[in-house]
């Protein structure tokens, strides 16, 4: 077996549809004109155009083309059974949808009726073999349709982190009132001695004070008395540090106040012993007011701590809060239904029913393509796995986690009615690290969805841009040579080809609009969305231009414009691909858990619109060189409205990634 880069396997056989099998078509098609049908083998052979190449001879080249292909889905099929399943049931299906089909029987019918000159059946029968190609194509280029589940798992993982964020929420401030009324039960009683120390400390302070303003006593006796009364002080601050409190508390503020009153009595100490009267006076008073602070404080935080909810209010908000915990692990362990799942492309003998196909045609083939090794897969059985996968019928992560923080809760709640808070916040820090535990396994798998969800939207667009830059190239060539060989000797082949360059050109305006619902849905990305706008607009003014028999400068200009276009597409999402294979567990940067990434970065949008600018450039530059020919001044004139308008959205879009750009620094 030849080896195969299956990394692209899509793209390759959504390539070889557009671009290979429908075009013979295009160009080849068999017409009866007024004059007689010929009758004879000669005629039959060489067609109505005359053309060099026999039509039977085209038309076999066709059908080689479609067993190539059918080699090709099998080799493919082999080559990714085992690394990528999904994709290798794909292929089996439009394998066995294209033997279904019967697409290569059909063929050699066509054949025989251009070997009998039946131009007309031949016509009717090419068009039935072009439909089962497209309906190939657009099969190949659908991802299985496991969006609603993947949306579905989603909005349960969503639901569930809510859900758990109000109990982390809840959890925690019980969590805080058990500890503040565990550090109440043990520093009430401390706190009402330290405040009466402290105020028969201020008394003490204020009578000396005023014996010294007074000079009742020597200043070498009022600084002895002055140093005891800043160290019994001291002693008072650091019991009060010494209590269990918050930082913030008003116990920590009694705390530094009672300090300040200890540094001003020493300060008004050293002051009488340089006999500074008036210096120990101002430092004495000082003392005074930082004492009467930190009795207010003392008196505050024993009023908040009477505030605090009793032991049996806690334990019912507690036990409240497990039974909430209890009824989140339930609905994250149940395995609520997925909507009905979208099924497959249904056609008559399509990719849904290819593993139905005769097993006649599962026999080893002239042309040598081997049958599916199993024919009974089916493509359908892959999406099913694929759905389960997405955890619908298994709890969802972290479920365990929470389960073990409910009989911790309820712990915790027996506890504090015991009158046991100190025990109580033991067992709800121990839930509420339970619960942190599941609330990142939740987060660690949405973001694993995101990520999976935006890699298969990226493999969506690059074979959906593949298979539009296939037909765009073929419809390029083809105007140019139409164009070429002049329209004055335009024959009746000429004119069916143009109309179906014309049919391809809106093709690609519809697969661009189909992209463009995908993106505005999306919603990450500013210029991508626009840039795939005007690729629609441009390709239907080209198929416009087309039904006009216009193959000139213009029509050709937007042609090559979609080219480019789609070009850097391709290379931008490729290139955001290859970042995501390269770091498949850095999720990016800046973003918050509920802020999906872009689906291209800023970097590739501002190279997306710097590439719409200097085509706008081109385009006026081409315009400019046609206004001194001898083309249609009308023409040009919607052609220069076109470039103004594009000139507009190219400012507007520019405006948009600078607002989002600032938005996210």
């Amino acid at each position: 077996m030849m080896r195969i880069q299956p990394t692209r396997w899509i793209v390759l056989c959504a390539a070889l549809y557009a671009g290979g099998l429908t075009a013979p078509y295009s160009v080849a098609m068999p017409v009866q004109d007024t004059a007689p049908a010929p009758t004879n083998q000669a005629a039959a052979t060489r067609g109505s155009s005359g053309d060099a190449q026999p039509l039977t001879e085209r038309q076999a080249l066709v059908r080689d083309r479609v067993m190539r292909l059918e080699d090709r889905m099998f080799q493919l099929h082999e080559a990714l059974r085992k690394n990528e399943p999904e994709k290798a049931q794909k292929l089996l299906g439009a394998l066995g949808a294209s033997r279904s089909m019967l697409v290569r029987q059909k063929i050699d019918e066509i054949i025989s009726s251009l070997k009998a000159g039946q131009y007309a059946d031949a016509r009717d029968q090419q068009e039935a073999v072009a439909g089962d190609l497209q309906t190939l194509l657009k099969y190949l280029l659908e991802e299985p349709d496991d969006s609603a589940a993947r949306k579905h798992e989603m909005e349960r993982l969503h639901g569930a982190r809510e859900f758990l964020e109000r109990v982390i929420k809840d959890q925690q401030r019980e969590l805080d009132q058990a500890q503040a009324a565990a550090n109440a039960s043990a520093r009430n009683a401390q706190l009402q001695v330290a405040q009466r120390a402290l105020q028969e400390l201020a008394e003490r302070q204020t009578e000396l004070k005023n014996q010294t303003q007074a000079g009742a006593v020597p200043p070498e006796t009022a600084a002895a008395r002055q140093r005891r009364l800043a160290e019994d002080t001291a002693k008072q601050a650091a019991n009060l540090h010494d209590l269990p409190r918050e930082a913030s508390s008003p116990a920590t503020q009694a705390a530094q106040a009672a300090q300040n009153a200890a540094d001003a009595m020493k300060q008004a100490g050293e002051r009488l012993d340089q006999a500074d009267a008036a210096g120990a006076t101002q430092a004495q008073e000082q003392a005074e007011t930082a004492l009467k602070e930190a009795i207010e404080q003392i008196d505050q935080q024993l009023r908040l701590d009477g505030q605090t909810p009793s032991p049996r209010e806690q334990a019912a908000e507690q036990e409240k809060t497990a039974r909430e915990t209890e009824q989140l692990g339930g609905e994250m362990k149940s395995a609520d239904k997925n909507p009905a799942k979208a099924d497959g492309p249904s056609h008559a003998g399509g990719p849904a029913e290819g593993d139905k196909s005769d097993r006649k045609d599962s026999q080893p083939s002239q042309d040598g393509a081997s049958p599916p090794k199993s024919p009974s897969d089916s493509p359908d059985s892959a999406q099913d796995e694929a759905e389960q996968d997405l955890g619908d019928n298994k709890p969802l992560p972290g479920q365990q986690e929470v389960e073990k923080a409910v009989p911790l809760q309820r712990e915790a709640a027996d506890e504090l009615r015991k009158n046991k808070p100190k025990d109580a916040a033991e067992k709800q820090a121990e839930a509420l690290k339970k619960l942190k535990a599941a609330r990142e396994l939740l987060n660690d798998t949405l973001e694993q969805l995101r990520k999976e969800q935006q890699e298969m939207l990226l493999a969506a667009l690059e074979t959906r841009f593949a298979a539009m830059l296939a037909k765009q190239l073929e419809c390029l060539k083809a105007t140019g040579a139409l164009h070429e060989l002049g329209r004055t000797n335009w024959k009746r082949t000429d004119q069916l080809a143009l109309a179906d360059l014309a049919s391809g050109q809106q093709w690609i305006s519809q697969e661009a609009d189909q992209a463009l619902t995908i993106l505005k849905e999306e919603g990450t990305t500013v210029a991508f969305p626009q840039i795939v706008s005007q690729i629609r607009d441009d390709s239907r003014a080209a198929g416009d231009l087309l039904a006009a028999a216009d193959v000139a400068e213009i029509t050709q200009g937007l042609q090559r414009g979609i080219e480019e276009a789609l070009r850097e597409l391709l290379e931008a999402v490729k290139k955001k691909q290859e970042e995501l294979q390269s770091a498949p567990d850095e999720s990016e940067g800046g973003q918050s858990q509920d802020q999906n990434p872009p689906l291209l970065p800023g970097s590739a949008e501002l190279k997306l619109l710097r590439s719409c600018q200097v085509r706008i450039n081109s385009a006026t530059s081409r315009l400019n060189t046609l206004r001194t020919g001898n083309d249609d001044p009308s023409k040009l004139a919607e052609e220069l409205k076109r470039l103004a308008e594009r000139q507009k959205q190219v400012s507007e879009m520019a405006k948009q990634m600078h607002e989002s750009l600032t938005r996210t620094q």
